[in-house]
C-alpha cells in the first residue's frame, strides 16, 4: 500500500510560497530575471559556480529507512538546458534555470542496478528536486543583492528547474508560508490498483455515474483542491468513459480499480504553458502515476520544444504521457499537417516513441477530421539511426475509436452526449497503458509503449484523400497483442 499524499508544487524543503522583501535601490528583478533567462555558456558557467553540484542524490532502499544502496553526485546527472520556452518575456515572472537533468544520463547509471519502479521514480523526483532547491537557492541569494521594495512569492517547478516568481504586495511573508500546501487521499493505494492522471479543464462528479469515482484534483491558477469542471464537460466526458461501469459505450469501466488525479492545466479551456506546466509538476511529484492523459494542444501550430524535457522527465519516472492527435486534418493547407506541441513531438532522440493517438470513425477508418502524417516537429540532434523504421513518428502513432461515443456530461445528473474526435480516442490507449502497467508492474514505460505500438493492427487507407505511408502511424491499438507481447517478457504477470 502507499499512502498517496500530494504536494500541490514541490516538497516543503523548497520553501513552496516564501516571500522576501527587498529594499530600493537602482538595479531591477527584472533587469536579473533577463539576465539569468539569456542562454548563453556565460551565464551557464556563472550560475553554475554557484551551485554545489558535488552533493549526492541516492536510490532510497526499499525499507524506506535510512540506508542507501546507491548514490552518485548530481554533477555527473545533469546537462545545460537545450530548449526554452519560445516568445519568453522574463518579466512576466517565470524563470527557467540553465541546467537539467541529464535523463540518459541517469537512465544509464539506474541500468546498472537492479532498481525497482518506485526506486527509479523517487530517484528521480529527488534529483529534479534538489537541482531546483539549489538552483532557486542561488536566484535567491543573487536577488538579496539587488535592492526592491516589492514583497516576492516563489513557485518552484521541479519537473522544468524553473520557478514563477509573483509579486505580492498585500501579503506578509508569515502569510504566504501560511498557505496550505498539502492535500492527502484518505484512501490508501493498493499495489493492483491504477492511478490515471488528467491534465485538461478539471472533472465535475455531479453526475450519479462519477459520484463514487476516487478523485483528487489540483487547480493550479487559484493553488486550490476544488473538484470543478470549467469547460463545460470536456474532461468530465473523458473521467466518464475510464470511470463509469456500464457506458453505453464501452459496455465496463475500461480501467476496474483506479483513482483519478485531475489537474485543472486549462482553466475554462484556454491554454497556458505555465499552468499546464505545474501540472505535470504536481503529476510528477505524485507517489506514482502511472499513465497521464492530455487532450489539448498548443492553441497554434508550431513546435513548442520547451515541452521536451518534462515530458521525457515523465516517462522516465513512469508516467506514461498519452496525447490526442488533435482534429485538425480538414482544416486550411498550413494547418493540415498539425505541428501543434506536444502531440507532433518526436523523441527519438531520448530513445523512446511517444503515444499520440488519433481517432477511428465506427469503419475503423480514420475520422475524416483526425490529424495525421509524419511529425515535423523532430528532435535539435536526430540521426538517420534515430529515425528508423521501429522508431518513427507521427503525429497520430496509435488509432483508437473516436466517434460515436457515449459520455456522461454535468448538465444533469443522468445527461449522457454524444461525442468524437482524438480528445475521446485518447482514452482507450491510456486505459491499455494504465492495465498493463497495474498487470506488469516491472516492465517498463519504453517496454509498455513499444508493446502498444509494434503490435497495432495495419490498416488500408479508406479516405477519399489519397493514402499516405503515415495515415495510420503503427496502426490500430490492439491489446489483447499487446498483453501477449508483455507474457512473453514477463510469464509471471501480478
Amino acid at each position: 500500500m502507499e499512502n498517496f499524499i500530494i504536494k500541490s508544487y514541490c516538497n516543503a524543503a523548497l520553501l513552496l510560497a516564501t516571500a522576501i522583501v527587498f529594499k530600493p535601490a537602482s538595479a531591477t528583478t527584472e533587469e536579473y530575471l533577463q539576465l539569468i533567462s539569456t542562454e548563453n555558456s556565460k551565464t551557464v558557467k556563472a550560475f553554475t559556480q554557484n551551485i554545489n553540484l558535488t552533493q549526492m542524490v541516492c536510490i532510497e532502499s526499499p525499507a524506506q529507512d535510512s540506508k542507501v544502496d546507491n548514490c552518485i553526485s548530481l554533477e555527473q546527472l545533469i546537462k545545460p538546458r537545450q530548449h526554452r520556452l519560445e516568445d519568453f518575456h522574463a518579466t512576466s515572472g517565470y524563470v527557467e534555470f540553465p541546467m537539467v537533468i541529464d535523463t540518459q544520463a541517469a537512465e544509464q547509471w539506474l541500468s546498472g542496478g537492479e532498481f525497482t519502479k518506485q526506486q527509479r521514480r523517487r530517484f528521480l523526483q529527488t534529483t529534479a528536486t534538489r537541482l531546483n532547491q539549489l538552483s532557486a537557492q542561488a536566484f535567491r541569494e543573487k536577488l538579496k543583492q539587488i535592492d526592491h521594495s516589492k514583497p516576492l512569492s516563489f513557485t518552484p517547478i521541479a519537473i522544468n528547474n524553473s520557478l514563477l516568481v509573483n509579486v505580492e504586495p498585500n501579503q506578509t511573508e508569515n502569510e504566504l508560508l501560511s498557505k496550505d500546501s498539502l492535500m492527502e487521499f484518505t484512501t490508501p493505494i493498493a499495489d493492483d490498483q491504477a492511478v490515471i492522471g488528467i491534465i485538461d479543464s478539471g472533472v465535475s462528479q455531479y453526475h450519479r455515474r462519477l459520484a463514487n469515482a476516487k478523485v483528487l484534483q489540483f487547480n493550479p491558477v487559484e493553488n486550490s483542491h476544488q473538484i470543478k469542471d470549467t469547460a463545460f464537460g470536456h474532461a468530465t466526458a473523458i473521467l466518464s468513459l475510464l470511470a463509469v461501469d456500464d457506458n453505453p459505450s464501452t459496455e465496463k469501466r475500461l480501467v476496474e480499480n483506479a483513482q483519478y488525479l485531475s489537474c485543472n492545466g486549462l482553466p475554462n479551456a484556454k491554454y497556458t504553458f505555465f499552468s499546464t506546466l505545474q501540472c505535470m509538476n504536481w503529476l510528477f511529484l505524485a507517489p506514482r502515476v502511472d499513465v497521464v492523459v492530455n487532450a489539448w494542444t498548443a492553441p497554434k501550430i508550431g513546435c513548442v520544444n520547451s515541452w521536451r524535457y518534462p515530458i521525457a522527465l515523465l516517462f522516465y519516472a513512469n508516467s506514461i504521457p498519452v496525447f490526442a492527435a488533435g482534429n485538425y486534418a480538414t482544416e486550411k493547407f498550413d494547418e493540415k499537417n498539425m505541428s501543434r506541441s506536444p502531440a507532433n513531438l518526436d523523441f527519438s532522440n531520448e530513445d523512446f516513441t511517444s503515444l499520440t493517438v488519433g481517432a477511428l470513425s465506427v469503419k475503423n477508418g480514420r475520422l475524416e477530421s483526425s490529424s495525421y502524417g509524419e511529425s515535423s516537429c523532430s528532435p535539435k540532434h536526430s540521426s538517420a539511426k534515430s529515425h528508423s523504421k521501429n522508431n518513427k513518428h507521427y503525429q497520430a502513432n496509435l488509432f483508437a475509436r473516436g466517434e460515436n461515443l457515449m459520455v456522461a456530461v454535468p448538465f444533469t445528473k443522468s445527461s449522457f452526449q454524444k461525442v468524437e474526435g482524438s480528445s475521446y480516442a485518447v482514452v482507450f490507449v491510456a486505459a491499455a497503458v494504465a492495465n498493463l502497467s497495474r498487470e506488469f508492474p516491472r516492465a517498463s514505460s519504453k517496454q509498455i509503449s513499444q508493446a502498444l505500438l509494434e503490435t497495432a493492427k495495419s490498416v488500408e487507407s479508406k479516405t477519399f484523400e489519397p493514402a499516405t505511408p503515415a495515415e495510420y502511424g503503427y496502426g490500430i491499438l490492439d491489446y489483447p497483442k499487446a498483453r501477449e507481447r508483455l507474457l512473453e517478457l514477463y510469464p509471471a504477470s501480478r
